[in-house]
């Protein structure tokens, strides 16, 4: 009863106190909304509380165009192929759970189904021709919910990163056996070229201790 925007009980309604306390939040009430909602203090008059609940469905976080918008962001909510898998699928669950919270309390039916949910993600990941297979084979999952559909889209997230990892890896490697290749190279090169030089200066020496014929005729004689 200290509180007009909880639910009162029927014997509160009857007591003296609650009467003058609920009359007076009315004609607050009354006096500072705008002319466009008065149908709706009319349809729901018993109580503060009630008028209360009446204004917020209508035009508050609950009324359908709030719930609409969110619907909006979450069937408009694309992935940018190279980001991260992970991120995109919490923010996904992040804007489902935001919708699903505010349409529940709603005074009109907007469920959104889980397999609808589902579909709406999928449709999330078309701008990644990568994954456009993946996708295609996801439709036929069953049950084809989105917490299944998005554990499965988790695992090729894992997959892609254990991917980049050893491509990082190999790269490196690849990378380290070509500077050794190119070591062994040029060192296996400068012996070659010094052996080259010394074999030249060898012959070189040999060829300056021919003697001429003529002079081994004139040394006999």
């Amino acid at each position: 009863m200290d509180n007009l925007l909880d639910p009162p009980s029927e014997d509160v309604k009857k007591t003296t106190k609650f009467k003058k306390r609920n009359g007076g939040a009315l004609t607050l009430l009354w006096s500072s909304v705008s002319t466009e909602f008065e149908g709706v203090l009319l349809n729901n008059n018993s109580s503060f509380y009630n008028c209360w609940v009446g204004l917020g469905n209508c035009c508050g976080k609950n009324s359908v165009v709030a719930i609409c918008r969110m619907l909006q962001k979450l069937v408009n909510l694309r992935y940018e192929p190279g980001s991260s898998l992970e991120k995109h699928v919490d923010d996904f669950h992040k804007l489902h759970s935001s919708y699903l919270s505010i349409s529940a309390d709603s005074s009109i039916s907007m469920s959104l189904s889980p397999s609808m949910a589902a579909a709406f993600f999928l449709q999330s990941l078309d701008n990644d021709k990568e994954l456009s297979g993946l996708c295609q084979t996801l439709y036929d999952t069953k049950p084809f919910e989105l917490s299944t559909i998005t554990d499965r889209v988790l695992i090729e997230h894992t997959r892609r990163e254990s991917s980049h990892d050893q491509a990082l890896l190999f790269d490196k490697n690849k990378q380290s056996e070509s500077t050794k290749s190119k070591g062994k190279n040029k060192s296996e090169g400068g012996r070659k070229k010094t052996g080259f030089k010394d074999r030249k200066k060898g012959k070189s020496n040999n060829q300056g201790t021919v003697k001429n014929p003529t002079q081994e005729q004139d040394t006999n004689k």
